[in-house]
């Protein structure tokens, strides 16, 4: 006999003992109360258990219909509903190897292209129902194109102003010959880029001040 079938085996024998457990509370009681009644009034030992047998299960189905209705518990915080569609709305990231694959390759232009190309996936998929309605792949091909022009921008900057608007991201894309995006997509990637110019402020500095671009990334 297996494990998986020895154990089915131990929770039916369990089940049907607390059934029979259970059984013998029921009918411990039942006589009990009967022989009380029998003492009460002019009921024989057996009327008097089966009246009081079936009182027992008039209150057990008042009592389930009483709780049924009960509100739910306090959540303390946590709306499980809330995770549920957390857990169904998860997507997989674009993987790191998309922009490096040795150590060798981990340079500052590579894990940023990374962190931006991310994080304007997730607000493309966020974003407005066109944007989101496309299929994953092609979001993921859509940011990693905007991250790469937004490197392309940053290493333009002069000076320690990273502010990126949709008019640069417009410019780049006219300067490589491509068709700016529209405003909607655009909108997207300009939050998901300032978000990470923010982030990596301080190090943007020192890359863009020391050319540090091919280097390989902290």
């Amino acid at each position: 006999m297996g494990p998986s079938v020895r154990s089915s085996v131990l929770v039916i024998v369990a089940l049907i003992g607390l059934f029979l457990v259970s059984l013998a509370v029921v009918l411990g009681l039942s006589l009990g109360i009967g022989w009380v009644l029998s003492r009460i009034v002019s009921f024989t030992l057996f009327e008097g258990t089966l009246v009081a047998m079936f009182a027992l299960v008039i209150v057990g189905v008042i009592w389930r219909s009483l709780t049924g209705n009960l509100p739910d518990l306090p959540t303390y915080g946590y709306d499980y509903d809330e995770i549920e569609d957390e857990d169904e709305d998860y997507y997989e990231p674009i993987p790191a190897s998309r922009f490096f694959k040795a150590d060798a390759e981990r340079t500052w232009r590579a894990v940023l292209a990374y962190e931006i190309a991310n994080d304007i996936y997730m607000e493309c998929r966020e974003g407005s129902a066109r944007v989101a309605s496309m299929d994953d792949k092609r979001l993921q091909e859509l940011a990693i194109r905007l991250a790469d022009i937004a490197i392309a921008v940053l290493e333009s900057t002069r000076g320690n102003r990273f502010r990126i608007t949709k008019a640069k991201l417009k410019q780049q894309m006219n300067k490589i010959g491509q068709r700016p995006y529209d405003d909607d997509i655009l909108d997207l990637a300009v939050v998901a880029i300032s978000e990470n110019v923010d982030c990596y402020y301080d190090d943007l500095v020192e890359i863009v001040k020391n050319d540090l671009w091919d280097e390989p990334a902290e």
